[in-house]
């Protein structure tokens, strides 16, 4: 493709194996720009340091930072859930967290979503949990890409999230994401193989 024009890709492309053989030229394409990875880094040290005390930089930080993204939304519009969309639920989410508890230690989740009150009431009570106020689309999915390891949910938006993180952790995802026989579902041959990597953790 040249290099002097803009080119735009439209419809469902959540699949890695659209362009894993181009991983490593589609992750410089798509790097976040300096001043947007800056900003996302200034915003999780300042929750940080206002959970902790003190003031907390990234590069010394020294427990295991684990990005969760609850999107739900227009995920809950009835005409998405009769074409077979399903969101993640309170169980799935607690299980991800336990399963990241028990393999790392010292682990603070970093919690991105625009359900605030959703989200609040499923993670409110626990100790190593910060809600990240909501900003910017682009500010938190930087945000969500400097963590050592993810738990997403559904959509676009997570996994993205997760394929652009570059630390190589562990990845969690809600596999359950469509209704069975739905018209979402009879666009996949196998929804969960041709989505996500083998190494992904589905649950």
């Amino acid at each position: 493709m040249p290099n002097n024009k803009s080119f735009r890709v439209s419809n469902y492309l959540q699949s890695y194996k659209y362009f894993e053989k181009y991983r490593d030229e589609v992750r410089s394409i798509l790097n976040f720009r300096d001043e947007i990875v800056k900003t996302a880094t200034l915003k999780l040290e300042s929750l940080l340091s206002e959970k902790y005390g003190g003031e907390i930089k990234r590069k010394s930080f020294n427990r295991t930072l684990v990005g969760v993204h609850i999107r739900r939304g227009d995920y809950l519009l009835k005409e998405k859930q009769k074409f077979g969309y399903k969101v993640a639920t309170r169980d799935y989410i607690h299980s991800a967290m336990d399963y990241m508890r028990n393999k790392y230690s010292n682990i603070t989740f970093i919690v991105c979503s625009m359900d605030l009150r959703w989200t609040i009431d499923v993670v409110n009570d626990m100790i190593d949990v910060i809600i990240s106020p909501v900003s910017s689309d682009v500010i938190d999915m930087a945000l969500l890409s400097i963590m050592d390891h993810t738990i997403i949910t559904v959509g676009t938006y997570g996994f993205w999230s997760a394929w652009l993180n570059k630390n190589n952790g562990t990845v969690i995802y809600y596999k359950d994401f469509m209704v069975p026989n739905s018209r979402f579902a009879r666009g996949f041959a196998n929804p969960n193989t041709d989505t996500y990597y083998p190494y992904w953790i589905g649950m």
